[in-house]
């Protein structure tokens, strides 16, 4: 997971621990779908703050030599299908246009618009 995020520009910035990501799956409270690729993980739809009601959607990406193949959208679906069936309520927040018409089609609507801010 670490090497697919950090081939991602989007979360350059982010730091990714590989113990953390093991023990938040390990403990339920994350669940990650992949697409692998001659033994490389090329895109992936994850969950954070995932609980027994809900779950967030976060780190959907894809490498940019595998764009537009709809892998992202594979693993999106998947996820999707499994937390409903789940019971949970989803969620998430997106700024790029690109990813939001891909939530559009699967059924996410906006509902707000929200602002973060970093003291």
């Amino acid at each position: 997971m670490v090497d697919l995020y950090n081939q991602i520009p989007e979360f350059k910035e982010d730091h990714h621990d590989p113990e953390v990501i093991a023990r938040n799956i390990s403990e339920g409270w994350t669940k990650n779908y992949v697409i692998e690729n001659n033994g490389e993980y090329v895109a992936a739809a994850s969950t954070v703050c995932e609980n027994s009601f809900s779950a967030m959607i976060s780190a959907v990406c894809t490498i940019e030599s595998h764009k537009k193949k709809r892998y992202a959208t594979k693993c999106l679906e998947n996820l999707i299908h499994d937390l409903q069936t789940e019971g949970k309520t989803l969620c998430l927040f997106y700024d790029s246009e690109e990813a939001g018409r891909i939530y559009k089609r699967l059924g996410f609507k906006d509902i707000e618009k929200w602002n973060v801010s970093t003291l």
